[in-house]
Parts: C-alpha cells; sequence; structure tokens
C-alpha cells in the first residue's frame, strides 16, 4: 500500500516515455564513429531494449493499482478515509488519529483491520500475480 502512489507516478512516466519511443530513435542519427566509416547503431539499438523492458513492467503496474482501487472501493467511507491519509497521502500516525478521533488503541487496530480487508480483497496468499518482480520488492512491501 505504501508504494500505491509512487506506481500511479510510475505509470504516467512510462506511459509518457513509451508515447516518444518513435520520435526519439528517428532523431538518432546513425554516424560513423572512431574514423572507421560504420554507423554505431548501439546508441538506438540500447534505447528501444530499455524500453522494450519498461513496456513489460507497465500491464503489472497497471494491474496492481486496479486491483488495489477494487479492493479500496469494497471499503467503508472512515476506512477509506484511514487508507487514503495513511497510505496515499502518507500523513503521520498522530495526524490521523486526531483527524479521525481514534485513540491509539482504535488506530491500531483498525489498521490491522482494513489491511485484513484489503489483503482478503487481494486474494491473500493465492495472489501469485502480486509477488512477480516490479522493482523485486519483497511479500510486505505493499502494505
Amino acid at each position: 500500500m505504501t508504494k500505491y502512489p509512487s506506481w500511479k507516478t510510475r505509470i504516467e512516466t512510462l506511459k509518457a516515455q513509451l508515447e516518444h519511443i518513435p520520435g526519439l530513435t528517428q532523431r538518432l542519427d546513425l554516424v560513423p564513429i572512431y574514423g572507421k566509416g560504420q554507423p554505431n547503431e548501439s546508441i538506438p539499438n540500447e534505447i528501444i531494449r530499455r524500453f522494450q523492458i519498461r513496456e513489460k513492467e507497465l500491464p503489472r503496474l497497471e494491474l496492481r493499482v486496479k486491483l488495489i482501487d477494487i479492493a479500496y472501493s469494497g471499503l467503508r467511507a472512515e476506512e477509506k478515509e484511514f487508507v487514503r491519509l495513511k497510505y496515499f497521502e502518507e500523513v503521520l500516525n498522530p495526524s490521523i488519529m486526531a483527524e479521525l478521533s481514534w485513540s491509539p488503541r482504535t488506530f491500531y487496530r483498525r489498521r490491522i483491520e482494513v489491511l485484513d480487508k484489503i489483503y482478503d480483497s487481494l486474494g491473500c496468499e493465492d495472489a501469485h500475480y502480486w509477488f512477480e518482480g516490479v522493482e523485486n520488492e519483497s511479500a510486505a512491501d505493499w502494505c
């Protein structure tokens, strides 16, 4: 959950970069290097290779964001407010407690309840797609 905002940003960045691949590679002229008279194709090929790797990352990120959005939509209003503050806006715990009028005990109990609810919505441990490596993070990184 803590990576959700950065995943959304990464999706937009990847989409913007992928839109510009054809124009970018057309602007790179093949020029002879070191006076050997042979055009060097390594730069355009390397750019294309890197973007192909990024293109594979995009569907995984989009799936993760979509699944979190679906799980989020199944929460009650107060739970959504908690998730928004805690994970999307990264507000400090004491500020969240004050805004929601929760005691520390209520805060930690509800945090566990909300994360369990989201975890269940995502498919629990059966969610093998969840842990297939975008950024090679561990299973615990999502919450």
